[in-house]
């Protein structure tokens, strides 16, 4: 099943909606250019920014110090989590967002300067690998995922 979702992945496109200036500045510079996360405003964003630094911070602690012992790992992610809130980790988190539809009337309005902007589409597989290309020198966690918004009852 997991194989035929990324087998129909390859051909998805995902849309970016920006203003005149961002559009003309994509296609003369040929970059894309990502976004400080704290100046979202998209709660979601943050909120699977932190989530994603807690796994990349689990992963790396296990890696580093070889440990099994789940009681010594909770104990320093408890640490870290403690820090987390008293520190501005987000202020080394930045993101992009796409759309999987290219012509939605909320997005033209919220980033498509009210229907005067520009819908860009991308290939998804050819960007991600683009990004992995350009991005991952080992320095960097670069993630790359879907976001589904639920609305509240």
């Amino acid at each position: 099943m997991q194989e035929q979702v990324n087998e129909k992945r390859d051909t998805d496109i995902i849309w970016y909606y920006c203003n005149r200036d961002v559009f003309k500045s994509i296609v003369t510079n040929h970059e894309l250019w990502l976004s400080d996360i704290t100046k979202s405003n998209d709660a979601n964003e943050i909120k699977s920014s932190l989530q994603y630094a807690k796994q990349s911070f689990n992963s790396k602690l296990k890696k580093t110090f070889q440990c099994e012992d789940n009681a010594v790992i909770e104990k320093v992610l408890n640490i870290y989590n403690d820090r987390i809130k008293k520190t501005d980790i987000l202020c080394y988190w930045f993101a992009m967002c796409f759309s999987k539809t290219g012509n939605n009337l909320i997005h033209w309005r919220t980033y498509g300067d009210n229907g005067k902007g520009f819908s860009i589409g991308f290939r998804y597989n050819a960007l991600k690998e683009l990004i992995k290309e350009q991005c991952c020198d080992g320095k960097r966690n670069i993630v790359i995922d879907n976001v589904e918004y639920v609305m509240p009852l």
